[in-house]
């Protein structure tokens, strides 16, 4: 399952879900939010799993970050792209 939080309060959480397979034990995950939506998707090897599609979700008045936590020391962070919308 996946959650999405604003500091510590659930905004939504997805079903548990199978997670695609990892190409050379890596997933690529994309987080992109829009005009007040959220998508995430997790890439894996040969397909794309969708968590969140088009969730609403406002921004935090006077702020400007993006949080990401991992659990377990088997997950963890290989790289990271921010990319500013055109």
């Amino acid at each position: 399952a996946a959650r999405l939080e604003r500091y510590d309060r659930l905004v939504y959480q997805s079903a548990p879900q199978k997670l695609p397979a990892a190409d050379d034990g890596l997933r690529e995950l994309e987080v992109i939010w829009r005009q007040g939506q959220v998508t995430v998707r997790l890439h894996g090897k040969d397909d794309t799993l969708t968590i969140f599609d088009r969730r609403t979700l406002d921004p935090i008045p006077g702020r400007h970050r993006l949080g990401l936590l991992t659990w377990g020391p088997d997950t963890a962070i290989a790289r990271l792209e921010l990319e500013e919308p055109r």
